[in-house]
């Protein structure tokens, strides 16, 4: 007798719940002008209408933590593909100063679900710009040069140094001299990280004694500002051999340099800002001891006394 065997094959069907994922949002890109919170997916609002202006969602922004200074003067954008809030103070942001920030429940654009409740972040400023002291390896002769020390630009916290968009093609500070003095730049060089990787590349450095204008004499350092790269560098700008020449009609005493310009790009330093001093001094007066007669030659010969007069 044949035996028939049958063969059931049951398959069981099963439903994969995924469970909702909520947008993850990390702070990034902080500078004295800028801060970023780098979202992983496309932001929406809750009723999914696309967002633009994205600072009625800041519920609230303050330094420090809920309880400290209200910041009310910033705008908030939401840009890069839906993904990143951008958030600019209309003044600079104080160095060194912790903040806190408390935003909206929002979603993630592609579902209805994945929902971030409100959340609250904090970010700390770095370092403002800065510029060294500046002085004369030794006091200045009338109608004479000195030599300057160093002049270092540290950008203090990288992002400092930035490209705005409603500013000139480049980002530049002017030292400038009392009436009579002026800079030579002669022999001169100038470098960003001594060489080594940076946000600014080395070609669009720059330095210039003006030549004509109100700020003739005056010394313009910067940087093209098209092609400075996201803050990955603390970038320190040097330029070397830089003389001070006193002119025919310079005064005796003690002088300052100033900062007589500034852009956006250094944020801490500020017009009029005192970066330096030198002093100078009158040519000696040379007397014989014998005097002569103004028909006479000056001629100094060989064991003849000398009277200085400084």
């Amino acid at each position: 007798m044949r035996r028939f065997f049958l063969l059931v094959i049951i398959i069981f069907i099963s439903t994969l719940e995924i469970e909702a994922q909520s947008p993850s949002l990390t702070v990034n890109n902080v500078s004295l002008r800028n801060v970023k919170l780098n979202s992983d997916t496309e932001l929406d609002a809750l009723d999914g209408n696309d967002i633009t202006d994205i600072k009625p969602y800041i519920l609230d922004f303050r330094e420090n933590n809920g309880s400290g200074t209200l910041i009310s003067s910033f705008e908030a954008i939401l840009d890069f593909n839906e993904k990143i809030i951008s958030i600019t103070p209309l003044e600079i942001f104080k160095p060194n100063q912790v903040y806190w920030i408390k935003l909206d429940s929002l979603k993630r654009k592609t579902g209805t679900e994945d929902t971030l409740g409100i959340t609250t972040y904090t970010f700390t400023t770095g370092s403002a710009s800065s510029i060294n002291t500046l002085s004369l390896t030794e006091d200045l002769c009338i109608t004479g040069e000195g030599t300057l020390s160093q002049i270092v630009i540290r950008e203090g916290a990288p992002g400092n140094f930035f490209k705005p968009s409603d500013e000139g093609s480049r980002q530049n500070i002017l030292l400038s001299l009392p009436e009579n003095f002026e800079f030579v730049s002669t022999g001169a060089n100038i470098t960003v990280n001594n060489g080594g990787s940076s946000d600014i590349p080395a070609a669009d450095l720059s330095f210039e004694v003006l030549s004509s204008g109100a700020n003739t004499g005056d010394l313009l350092i910067g940087f093209k500002k098209a092609n400075v790269t996201e803050a990955a560098f603390e970038d320190i700008i040097r330029l070397s051999n830089i003389k001070i020449r006193a002119l025919t009609d310079a005064s005796v005493g003690d002088f300052e340099i100033i900062l007589s310009a500034v852009d956006a790009s250094f944020p801490g330093l500020e017009v009029n800002d005192v970066v330096g001093e030198f002093s100078s001094i009158k040519r000696p007066t040379i007397v014989l001891s014998t005097p002569i007669s103004e028909s006479d030659d000056l001629n100094i010969c060989e064991g003849e006394v000398l009277r200085f007069s400084i």
